[in-house]
């Protein structure tokens, strides 16, 4: 998984494991009242989702 780099005033920067983004959704879901468990679980139907649609050629997505 590639870093996620977050950019710091002054044109510094900061690189985060690849998963971070993930950690924030979650926690972001679990603060709006949904059960830790749950919260993966649509993180990872999520990236199903995304996974099959990178699968798919644009011109046969309708």
């Amino acid at each position: 998984m590639q870093p996620y780099r977050i950019a710091l005033p002054k044109g510094g920067f900061v690189d985060l494991p690849g998963y971070f983004p993930v950690i924030v959704v979650v926690l972001v879901l679990v603060l709006l009242g949904y059960d830790v468990g749950s919260a993966i679980a649509a993180v990872i139907a999520v990236g199903a989702a995304a996974r099959e649609l990178a699968a798919v050629p644009a011109t046969e997505r309708a």
